[in-house]
C-alpha cells in the first residue's frame, strides 16, 4: 500500500480515533510521516518513531525538523515501557546509532497513560 493511500484510508476511516501512532519503517519513517502530515497536524497524536541506524545526519535533521514543527518535546525512548526518556534537541539525534523517539503533541491534554 502506498503511503498516500494509507493516509487517505486513515483520514477517512480511523481519524476520529487516532491518538497514538507508531512508525518503524527501517529508515523510511520520514516519508510515511510526511504523507500523514495533515492528519498529524489535525489530530496531534503521540508518535513513537525509529531513528534507523543507517540514516545519515541530513535525514536525521529532517526527522527532527518534522517533529519540531508538529510537537513540543521529542524524547529518546529508554525502554519499551518508558517512552519519555531524555528530551532531545536538534543535534542529539546523532548521539546514538539506532534508537526510538517519542514525540509529545503540543497543547494536547494527556490521553490515557503514557509512560
Amino acid at each position: 500500500m502506498k503511503a498516500q493511500e494509507f493516509g487517505n484510508l486513515l483520514g477517512s476511516q480511523l481519524l476520529p480515533k487516532l491518538s497514538f501512532n507508531r512508525v518503524d519503517a527501517e529508515g523510511y519513517d520520514i516519508q510515511i510521516l510526511k504523507s500523514l502530515s495533515s492528519v498529524i497536524a489535525e489530530r496531534k497524536p503521540f508518535i513513537k518513531a525509529e531513528v534507523y541506524k543507517h540514516t545519515n545526519p541530513v535525514q536525521r535533521e529532517e526527522l527532527y525538523r518534522f517533529f519540531a514543527e508538529h510537537h513540543d518535546v521529542i524524547h529518546r525512548t529508554e525502554f519499551e515501557n518508558c517512552f519519555r526518556g531524555q528530551a532531545l534537541g536538534e543535534f542529539d539525534l546523532m548521539n546514538w546509532h539506532h534508537f526510538d523517539i517519542f514525540c509529545t503533541p503540543e497543547a494536547s491534554p494527556v490521553r490515557g497513560r503514557v509512560s
